[in-house]
């Protein structure tokens, strides 16, 4: 007689259940029941009744708790009472994955004490691996406790004692696991007040002569490298960094001494909470840390921390890439030619002194200049003419100062343009503009439909076909920019009348002032101005808010 095999299949959550994911197991027990019936026979729940009937089956359930009504405890029950010799699973783990130590020591038990055999897909499992499984289940669990009792054990130290929680003391200090106190490193502490001095130009009391010299002749204090090598020339040969050089302090010493503050007379622990440790919630930065600070031994005032921070920022020296430079029109300066915003960039100039034998950097030439480019947008602009940003935006602010002081300045410009009538002509041209350039975009997407309909014919080849919609696309980006400008522009005429109070408007931006600094002008620059065009022979015309304009 054969013995019995009793197939247990179980999914976890009710996902699961929907996704009908235990149908997967059923199939591969289908698929290798032609092998395993030589062996064992099917244990019937239902004497006469379908394959299926004799299946236990559980959707939705963990194994988080024993329950009554699932079909694992009765299978479970059935082990200890019937004549079920074997249970399939699809993976061990169907039957061992219970967080809980004492459920998956339950069923241990059951299955060794009546002799149960364990088959899965992957042929059968002894019970000593099935033991080990939970062994290491049961250490990942204790392993978790451990490191958060020795976790709650650090900060209880750190707070009560001051002790560091990783038992390494930063430059200059040291922990003194005796006494349970922080003591001073007197060589360490001594190259920190070295440094510190040569950087800020003051004499500490233990310095060498050498040092001394130096700073004599260097009163507003030394850069770090001559720091560095200063320290080095006086014989200091203290490793500060795992980079750093044996014989010396070399010039990442002395960052690593200028980059913590340790030496103000405290520390400060960034700690996660216990409860934090050993939980995949709280990884990849995620978990909440708490600040503890603790006291120290002071090696430098605050006054003398703070005075080298100041000056070696005032030392760094920044990329040319990222200088911010002022430009007053950026933004509001627009091509005549092509309509798009000009481009606000630098120029820098070096130059090598034979005779000094040095390469001299000169100040950057600020320039407004027309952006559009053959690569991105089909064609180059013919007003390639730069025009400097020291100029324009001197001619520009001359005329909002006359504006703010000359009162009878700026009803005098509207009574000429409204008698020449300009502003009602400009309107009209920009409306036709818009017109004629919406229809033209309209026949543009309307060929690019037509290139791809001829594609798919056949009419075209592939390789046509992506030249000449290219050349449709950048046509179209270019028209697309021409009419956004035409309609910004109209839009500043349409944003109120062309009768204003000048009084009112002069009054407003007054009181703004003073305009002590770049932000300042820019400000009133911006409230003012709506678009600043510039033609390539350099005539400026000047559009102000509410639709008046007129040359510079």
């Amino acid at each position: 007689m054969k013995p019995k095999m009793a197939p247990y299949f179980r999914v976890s959550t009710l996902g699961q259940k929907e996704d009908d994911t235990v149908q997967r197991q059923i199939m591969t027990f289908e698929l290798q029941w032609t092998v395993l019936s030589k062996s064992f026979d099917l244990y019937e729940r239902i004497p006469g009744g379908k394959q299926e009937d004799q299946y236990f089956k559980d959707e939705g359930y963990n194994l988080e708790e024993w329950k009554s009504d699932t079909d694992f405890h009765r299978l479970m029950t059935l082990i200890q009472t019937e004549g079920v010799d074997a249970i399939y699973v699809d993976e061990e783990n169907r039957l061992f994955r219970a967080r809980s130590r004492e459920f998956r020591g339950r069923v241990l038990d059951l299955i060794e004490q009546n002799g149960v055999r364990v088959i899965t897909k992957n042929g059968e499992v002894s019970t000593g691996s099935l033991a080990m499984e939970i062994v290491s289940a049961v250490g990942a669990d204790d392993k978790r406790a451990m490191l958060r009792k020795c976790h709650e054990a650090k900060i209880t130290r750190l707070t009560s004692e001051g002790r560091p929680p990783t038992g390494r003391a930063p430059f200059g200090l040291n922990w003194n696991k005796k006494e349970k106190k922080w003591e001073l490193v007197p060589e360490e502490a001594r190259i920190i007040r070295c440094a510190v001095g040569l950087s800020i130009g003051k004499i500490y009391d233990d310095m060498p002569d050498s040092m001394k010299g130096l700073i004599e002749l260097s009163p507003g204090g030394v850069p770090d490298k001559e720091v560095a090598s200063a320290l080095t020339s006086a014989g200091f040969t203290k490793r500060i960094t795992k980079r750093s050089i044996s014989h010396g302090i070399d010039y990442s010493g002395v960052k690593a001494i200028f980059a913590s503050d340790t030496c103000r007379g405290k520390i400060i622990f960034k700690l996660k909470k216990a409860d934090q440790v050993g939980n995949p919630k709280f990884k990849n930065g995620n978990e909440q840390r708490v600040t503890y600070e603790v006291g120290v031994p002071r090696i430098l005032s605050d006054e003398d921390w703070e005075n080298l921070c100041f000056k070696r920022n005032q030392r760094r020296k920044w990329a040319r890439r990222n200088v911010q430079h002022e430009y007053l029109c950026k933004d509001l300066l627009v091509c005549s030619a092509c309509g798009i915003p000009l481009a606000a960039r630098p120029k820098d100039t070096e130059r090598f002194l034979k005779r000094e034998k040095r390469l001299v950097h000169y100040p950057p030439t600020l320039y407004y200049t027309c952006a559009r480019k053959q690569k991105t947008s089909g064609f180059r602009c013919s007003a390639n003419k730069c025009h400097s940003s020291k100029v324009i935006d001197a001619l520009v602010w001359n005329e909002i100062v006359r504006l703010l002081t000359e009162p009878e300045f700026l009803p005098s410009r509207a009574n000429n343009l409204e008698q020449e009538d300009q502003i009602q002509k400009r309107k009209e041209s920009l409306s036709s503009a818009k017109t004629g350039l919406s229809n033209d975009l309209t026949r543009l997407k309307e060929i690019s439909k037509n290139l791809a309909r001829r594609l798919g014919k056949g009419l075209l080849s592939e390789e046509q076909f992506l030249i000449a919609n290219s050349e449709n696309l950048q046509e179209q980006k270019r028209i697309t920019e021409y009419l956004h400008s035409a309609e910004e522009e109209l839009k500043s005429f349409n944003d109120s009348n062309e009768k204003i109070d000048f009084n009112v408007l002069i009054e407003s931006i007054k009181n703004q002032l003073p305009l002590s600094n770049f932000e300042d002008r820019r400000n009133v620059l911006k409230s003012l101005v709506s678009c600043i065009r510039i033609e390539p022979c350099g005539q400026i015309t000047l559009l102000l808010k509410h639709g008046l304009q007129f040359d510079i």
